[in-house]
């Protein structure tokens, strides 16, 4: 397959970051110095207040959530703005992160921080809010800018990029994701978002 112009943005960003995702994986315990040092500061700025807001943003932005608001966004792309096969690639990208997700978890069965200032069953490594809320913003965006539906970016790409960080953040916060699951999560959004995205840009389908 050939990729012309912005084709290869995609493209690089997809083989760029699955080669981090797995560098990630294979030496992240290389990170631990640095997992225990953010874990232990994440310890030390706890506050009650903080931490129901961080529990009410961890129970909105989880996956289930977010497949439930893909789900939703698609239905309106669908019904206002006839957009079927962004909203198919969509859905389809955000399902199939939340099963990469789960199978590299049950696969490398990496334990959660000790210290949780909440319960959380499961595995650590990815952080399945990372990803996912990594896939939303960065799919959603792309279809509402390629389709004009939105003209201003930057308040978007604003509001976006800080619920990337504050979902992020909050997941290192209540102490249930090291620093290196949140990192991997992110990354594997970003390849999510890249293949979706090349196939989006495909002359066949083209958003």
């Amino acid at each position: 397959m050939r990729f012309d112009g912005r084709d290869k943005i995609p493209f690089f960003s997809l083989i760029s970051s699955t080669l981090s995702f797995i560098f990630l994986t294979l030496f992240r315990v290389y990170m631990s110095n640095i997992d225990y040092f953010i874990n232990s500061w994440a310890s030390s700025i706890y506050s009650p207040t903080l931490t129901m807001i961080a529990i009410f943003i961890s129970i909105t932005f989880d996956v289930n959530s977010l497949i439930f608001l893909t789900i939703l966004f698609c239905i309106f792309l669908c019904i206002k703005h006839r957009i079927f096969i962004g909203s198919i690639v969509f859905v389809g990208s955000i399902l199939g992160n939340a099963i990469t997700v789960y199978l590299i978890k049950e696969f490398i069965r990496s334990p959660r921080p000790l210290n949780m200032v909440i319960n959380e069953v499961g595995f650590s490594f990815p952080s399945g809010h990372a990803s996912s809320i990594t896939v939303f913003t960065m799919i959603s965006s792309y279809i509402l800018f390629k389709k004009d539906i939105i003209h201003n970016k930057l308040p978007l790409i604003s509001l976006y990029a800080f619920l990337v960080f504050i979902v992020c953040f909050n997941r290192i916060y209540l102490n249930v994701h090291w620093f290196s699951d949140v990192l991997g999560g992110f990354i594997l959004g970003v390849a999510w978002t890249s293949l979706a995205i090349m196939i989006l840009q495909h002359k066949i389908f083209k958003c």
